[in-house]
């Protein structure tokens, strides 16, 4: 049985139980929210060196920021035991999202399914962290599409004590790479060979290496070639097709990287209209999973109200000539406080011209023109996420000349304490900084080398994506007065110089 509490977490119920660690639901008193919260088996910490391994590996993983990493708040230890504090991702697991829907998932939404996997991989592997585990029970399908992948960094430390005790091999047997059965040194290769056959499993309903028992599933590994995913469904797109058979290559150094998996499933997305995958996962949700009653919105404490004795409705029965003093001042006090939220606002999306350094331009015919009409669109990569702002940002060309270069400035107050930073993803050609502070503060992107063609979007349909966020994490504060949604929308707080 759990402890009631670990550290300011209250537990409220069990979530999952595994050979070496146990998943609670819990709630967060002082940032009103439900997380999940992960107990490793007492005996893992015995030793100082794992739990300080555990620790610095806990640290990696919180400060990846990637949207498609189920994201790591706060780790500890109470009572002898080892805990990690996790984001609590409301959906279900691929491997339950298979069981609703027969087993198979179209080409369409398991592609838009793999790239954000992919992406994740992307962001993790750039840190040096390899997962080692992807499964179907590791993907997380939240319920508005967004796909996250669960136990980042923890495998690595279960892998080296079953190591020790059982001088197994861990892992799940069906998705391991050849060099992991080998027990050879792995790479981030080993996470690309697993979500190759987490595809095939998800397109054709079967696994590439079935057998009998594991020993004899990791023989074929060892010893055998994957199969061709068109061998078992011989409609499969050829572009998936051919991704899965590279991605399932033996040599590891033969596999695309994460990032390059990703960008050719976008590009197949793309070519079958699909602009979103989030969306195109969230059409093929059950409903039950998308309308189900939310818990992560954690009951806020409401402070207690004391009613002035001239608002109840008994004085103003008794005492009808204060009537029209009470009406006038209630308009008086509105009317303050919509001023007050409009110059808060005003103040927000105040941009001092002083501020703009001219960047020198890349050539002597090439000045920046203010000119181009470029539309600036964005949505909230995690609206859930109080730790930071994760703006999805995209650009579309509207003008009649190609652009190569693009500078955006978006006002962004900056909450007080430590000084934000800001990661980019998805977007190479792509730097961002931050300027100014409090209500002056900024976000500046700057994008080269784009070749971005008239009517053309960039850096493809989803998107750029970027986290703002304090260097211990803290909540961020009137993340709400930013009014981004769910969805894509257009921005005319955003100030675009191109060239």
């Amino acid at each position: 049985m759990p402890q009631e509490r670990y550290g300011r977490y209250r537990i409220l119920g069990p979530l999952g139980q595994g050979g070496m660690a146990s998943v609670h639901l819990a709630e967060d008193p002082v940032l009103h929210r439900v997380v999940a919260v992960k107990i490793l088996r007492g005996e893992l910490g015995a030793q100082a060196d794992w739990v300080r391994r555990f620790h610095d590996e806990a640290t990696s993983i919180a400060r990846l920021g990637s949207p498609n990493v189920v994201a790591v708040h706060d780790f500890g230890r109470e009572g002898g035991e080892d805990y990690l504090v996790m984001e609590f991702v409301e959906g279900i697991s691929l491997s339950r999202f298979l069981e609703l829907k027969a087993g198979r998932l179209d080409p369409v939404c398991a592609a838009a399914m793999a790239c954000q996997v992919a992406d994740g991989l992307r962001a993790a592997h750039g840190a040096g962290i390899i997962h080692r585990d992807i499964k179907p029970d590791n993907i997380l399908v939240r319920r508005d599409g967004q796909t996250k992948i669960a136990d980042f960094g923890i495998s690595r430390l279960l892998e080296e004590v079953s190591r020790t005790r059982t001088g197994s091999v861990f892992g799940s047997p069906l998705f391991m790479a050849p060099e992991q059965v080998e027990g050879r040194n792995p790479s981030g290769a080993i996470d690309v060979f697993a979500l190759a056959g987490v595809l095939f499993r998800v397109l054709s309903g079967r696994h590439p290496f079935e057998a009998e028992h594991a020993h004899a599933v990791m023989w074929r590994i060892a010893q055998e070639d994957a199969p061709r995913l068109s061998t078992v469904l011989p409609d499969v797109p050829a572009e998936l097709d051919a991704l899965v058979a590279a991605m399932h290559s033996r040599d590891p150094s033969a596999r695309p990287r994460a990032s390059e998996a990703g960008r050719q499933l976008r590009q197949f997305l793309g070519a079958r209209g699909c602009t979103d995958p989030m969306e195109a996962i969230l059409a093929g949700l059950p409903r039950s999973v998308v309308d189900a009653r939310p818990l992560s919105a954690a009951p806020t404490p409401t402070a207690r109200i004391t009613i002035p004795s001239f608002a109840r409705p008994g004085f103003l029965r008794r005492h009808r000539r204060f009537v029209p003093l009470v009406v006038s001042g209630s308009a008086l006090v509105l009317a303050a406080f919509v001023a007050g939220k409009a110059w808060d606002r005003m103040q927000l999306n105040r941009i001092p011209e002083a501020s703009f350094v001219p960047v020198p331009p890349s050539g002597p015919d090439r000045e920046p023109s203010a000119g181009f009409p470029v539309q600036v669109s964005m949505r909230d990569e995690s609206p859930e996420d109080r730790s930071s702002v994760k703006p999805r940002i995209a650009l579309l060309n509207r003008g009649g000349s190609p652009i190569s270069w693009i500078r955006m400035v978006w006002p962004l107050e900056f909450p007080a304490g430590a000084y934000p930073v800001v990661d980019v993803y998805y977007a190479p050609k792509c730097a961002a900084r931050l300027e100014g502070t409090g209500v002056d503060g900024r976000l500046v992107v700057e994008c080269a080398d784009l070749s971005l063609s008239p009517g053309q979007s960039w850096p493809g349909p989803d998107g750029m994506s970027l986290s703002v966020h304090e260097a211990d994490w803290s909540p961020w504060k009137g993340k709400e007065a930013l009014g981004l949604g769910r969805g894509m929308m257009a921005r005319s707080d955003v100030r675009v110089e191109t060239r």
